[in-house]
């Protein structure tokens, strides 16, 4: 949401997406299919060989292999809020160093209440003015809620799952 809304502000000159298939509203200029391409160098490709200038993921594990494959431009920052995998994660800290990346991490659940207060103040206001485009796969009343839970686990779906309430 937010990396859509920087490049859409004029912060952020393009937005690249990482994933399996695309998205139904886009928000990024162009999809990388992890499956299909190699990453790094398409995000390189797609940056005239300097790198992103931030990656937002919330699979940590799969970042991490990409920091020495040059995914990131010198000065540039991942922002991660979780990782599939229980297990550890090596880091390329000599890259890291040498190119003075930053990395911030944190749980979405754990937010402080002003980081939380600000963050939804930001969605309230784009949703407000519609900059944001949700594409709605499935509703669901408040009483089906495990069914909907369900849904978002099954990974099968394309847009957001709802849950009206009661």
């Amino acid at each position: 949401m937010r990396a859509a809304w920087y490049e859409r502000n004029g912060v952020a000159s393009q937005v690249l997406r990482v994933g399996e298939r695309p998205d139904p509203v886009p928000a990024a200029d162009q999809l990388i299919d992890h499956r299909a391409e190699p990453v790094a160098e398409r995000v390189r490709e797609l940056t005239g060989g300097r790198g992103a200038d931030a990656v937002i993921d919330m699979d940590f594990q799969s970042t991490a292999s990409l920091i020495g494959r040059g995914v990131l431009r010198p000065r540039g920052r991942i922002v991660s809020y979780g990782s599939d995998p229980a297990t550890e994660t090596p880091l390329d800290f000599r890259t890291m160093l040498w190119h003075s990346l930053s990395l911030l991490c944190f749980l979405v659940d754990e937010l402080q209440p002003a980081d939380r207060a600000a963050v939804i103040a930001e969605a309230n206001e784009l949703l407000q003015r519609r900059a944001l485009a949700h594409r709605i796969a499935h509703t669901f009343p408040l009483e089906r809620v495990a069914q909907a839970h369900e849904a978002v686990e099954e990974g099968r779906r394309i847009g957001v799952v709802l849950v009206q309430p009661a």
